[in-house]
């Protein structure tokens, strides 16, 4: 089957030195395959050690999650502004699901997959750094957040233990 080198980003075609000069590799974006100059066109065949990334479809379980996600998010800023008080709310849990969504969604910066991919990292980047500001520093809420209930040593006992952890594996 004959395919244009068009629909390629990056092209580099290196000779095989235990091959016959006719036959290539084909480094592309789309990962490694073999070429063999056949005729007028380029018969590929797909490396059998590559694996492309898989697409990621939307259905209707993925948008529920995520509206209710949005949906939570949006019941604890209003909560926060309407009542100016932060009793109840551990800053802590949110710092650890700033950490968690930061190093998550680090594939924001290198892998394209949809526009709603995008804003919906972005969004849960934004409004739980927004959350923990408030609670943090905005009067009259950081006046009413009690530091003795939250107690929890999350740097020590779960920021710690998981970034060695990374390290290693």
């Amino acid at each position: 089957r004959s395919q244009s080198l068009s629909s390629y980003r990056y092209i580099v075609l290196v000779p095989v030195e235990s091959q016959p000069a006719a036959r290539f590799l084909l480094c592309a974006s789309r990962g490694i395959e073999r070429v063999e100059r056949r005729g007028y066109g380029l018969r590929t065949a797909q490396h059998p050690r590559v694996r492309r990334p898989a697409k990621m479809s939307m259905n209707i379980f993925r948008l529920c999650g995520d509206m209710s996600h949005v949906f939570s998010i949006i019941v604890l800023i209003l909560r926060l502004r309407v009542a100016k008080n932060a009793s109840g709310i551990s800053v802590r849990t949110h710092e650890l699901f700033l950490v968690v969504f930061v190093t998550r969604y680090l594939d924001l910066f290198t892998t394209y997959y949809s526009l709603y991919n995008s804003c919906m990292k972005v969004l849960y980047i934004c409004t739980t750094a927004a959350i923990i500001y408030m609670i943090r520093f905005s009067e009259p809420i950081c006046s009413t957040y009690d530091k003795a209930q939250d107690t929890f040593l999350h740097w020590k006992f779960a920021v710690a233990p998981c970034a060695v952890i990374a390290l290693i594996t």
